[in-house]
């Protein structure tokens, strides 16, 4: 038996701590076939008001791209210190 987590097809939310009044209730990520996503609700204003309004954000992944280091060559200089 295997320990590793398969969270593909899975998500989870947590309550939004934002002052915004226009802010999500809700924020989390979901796992959609190995892509992982933002993921926000709002209170609905349906005839369902339990029901939160969800917006998935489906072309910002959430995985950031880890940025480009850059390699600097050494020219064997002294430095004046």
């Amino acid at each position: 038996m295997s320990n590793t987590y398969d969270d593909t097809n899975k998500g989870a939310m947590w309550k939004n701590t934002s002052d915004n009044p226009q802010a999500p209730i809700l924020k989390g990520h979901i796992n959609i076939d190995g892509v992982v996503h933002k993921i926000s609700a709002w209170k609905s204003k349906s005839d369902h008001p339990h029901a939160p309004k969800l917006d998935l954000i489906k072309d910002r992944p959430l995985e950031q791209t880890k940025p480009e280091l850059k390699v600097v060559e050494d020219d064997d200089e002294e430095l004046p210190f």
